[in-house]
């Protein structure tokens, strides 16, 4: 069984790699007509917020920035389509990805510990943006203004789609790799363009793994290895942005800068 697993875990990274170089991330200029229902909605502790349901996503938000509220549905539909064309779905699931955006860290917080108590310790060393739930294909964030909002959330819902939608984990550094080519984007509107070659911060992310000491880590090593192993002390965490100095450099390298 283990070694089948295994078989199963490598030819999904050589899917994904493959699509991806294909595919170059680049967006359909036809945008979509998005449908989505919009209601209002209370936390459990009383917040007032809005409820936005999409053809993939349940978002429930308390971030009172009037144009991310509008920019949410018709985005992240946009997002979630860029990812199916990257990675078809190996398994069909028609329920809603459900995201929790809230006002401040907080409020986030607060939710964090009440609906995740098991694993609150870890996730609450996140000081900016938020998390994915992988048991429950959950992501709670809260903003960090508007852009990086965005940028957050085209990242962590690349996990997202992951776990609902493919039988076996995939495996961390290909994960976080794959999910870092959506965080730079051009705006038309409310409709992203996706540019990974704009993304400088994990530009800087490779430059440096080229020029510190240890920077590289053995490729044995590294299929084998959990973020939390790269970050003392993080406790396994992937959607943590210091696991992703380690893991996204080799996918970036590959993908945005090899291949034209």
């Amino acid at each position: 069984m283990a070694r089948r697993t295994s078989k199963s875990i490598r030819s999904l990274t050589g899917t994904a790699l493959g699509l991806l170089i294909l595919s170059g991330c680049a967006s359909d200029p036809k945008w979509p007509d998005v449908a989505f229902e919009r209601s209002t909605w209370t936390t459990a502790d009383g917040l007032s917020g809005i409820q936005i349901l999409t053809d993939h996503f349940d978002l429930r938000v308390t971030a009172r920035d009037i144009v991310l509220q509008d920019y949410l549905a018709p985005f992240l539909e946009t997002t979630y389509r860029e990812y199916a064309r990257l990675v078809p779905q190996a398994q069909y699931d028609k329920e809603r990805l459900v995201v929790y955006l809230f006002d401040n860290r907080p409020q986030w917080a607060n939710f964090t510990r009440a609906n995740f108590p098991a694993r609150a310790r870890t996730y609450l060393h996140i000081l900016s943006g938020g998390f994915v739930d992988h048991e429950t294909a959950t992501a709670v964030v809260f903003d960090i203004r508007r852009d990086k909002t965005l940028s957050l959330l085209a990242h962590e819902g690349m996990h997202q789609y992951f776990a609902r939608h493919l039988p076996l984990p995939v495996i961390p550094w290909l994960n976080e790799g794959l999910a870092c080519q959506w965080e730079a984007f051009d705006l038309q509107g409310p409709y992203p363009i996706f540019t990974p070659r704009k993304n400088l911060l994990r530009r800087n992310n490779l430059r440096e793994a080229l020029t510190v000491e240890n920077g590289w880590i053995h490729l044995r090593q590294l299929l084998r290895m959990d973020a939390g192993q790269a970050i003392p002390g993080h406790g396994g965490l992937l959607d943590r942005m210091d696991s992703m100095l380690f893991t996204f450099p080799v996918v970036y390298y590959f993908v945005v800068w090899v291949v034209p």
